[in-house]
């Protein structure tokens, strides 16, 4: 693949994201062509690499242009609980709260990605209004994510927690026409999903086999 191909795939794929940004925060030319600049610096991570640790003071924001990168918390115990996935087209920044600010975001698998330094988002905002109003909004919907998610996992059975999780995936990519029709192609393997749920890999497979 020549660079120019190469840069054609990061910018295809960086409409993924563009796509996903609700019609309410409207972007103008300038606007757009400012986080169009952010897809130059894309890179492939490989699996397992952690992005970020989102306990800092200033952490970065990860851009997911192609791949799944999981939020991730160490529990007392020393294993690990994900909290929540980001997909492709997604963006991940710390969540204003503190109380859900401190987890590490992994690539689950080889992640074509962005990192955006704190100073740069910061200058986005300063430079752009819109821009600004979308990241405020983005950092209180992180909270509201990890705050439904633990409603919708505490106490449940397993077969609801991954129905809520198999529900949330496919609405998510829906949005961005990569599901239809009840099907999607998962992005997900078995243990990803177990360490999701808190259960184990054989309950899991045998739970999504009476699904």
């Amino acid at each position: 693949m020549t660079e120019w191909d190469e840069q054609k795939r990061r910018e295809s794929k960086f409409r993924t994201f563009l796509s996903r940004i609700p019609k309410e925060h409207s972007f103008d030319a300038e606007d757009r062509a400012a986080l169009r600049t952010l897809a130059r610096y894309a890179k492939v991570f490989p699996a397992k690499h952690i992005f970020k640790y989102f306990g800092e003071s200033k952490p970065d924001a990860v851009l997911i242009l192609d791949g799944v990168a999981a939020r991730v918390r160490l529990t007392e115990k020393g294993s690990r609980r994900i909290l929540g996935f980001v997909l492709a087209g997604e963006l991940s920044i710390a969540p204003t709260s503190t109380a859900y600010a401190t987890y590490e975001l992994i690539a689950q698998g080889a992640c074509l990605a962005v990192t955006v330094p704190w100073y740069t988002l910061r200058m986005l905002e300063q430079e752009h209004s819109n821009i600004r109003r979308f990241l405020e909004w983005h950092a209180q919907k992180e909270i509201c994510v990890l705050q439904d998610k633990f409603v919708a996992m505490s106490g449940a059975q397993v077969e609801e927690k991954l129905t809520y999780l198999l529900e949330d995936i496919y609405s998510r990519l829906e949005n961005v026409e990569k599901a239809e029709s009840g099907r999607m192609s998962l992005p997900l393997k078995q243990r990803d999903m177990a360490d999701a749920v808190g259960a184990s890999v054989v309950q899991v497979s045998k739970t999504l086999s009476k699904m």
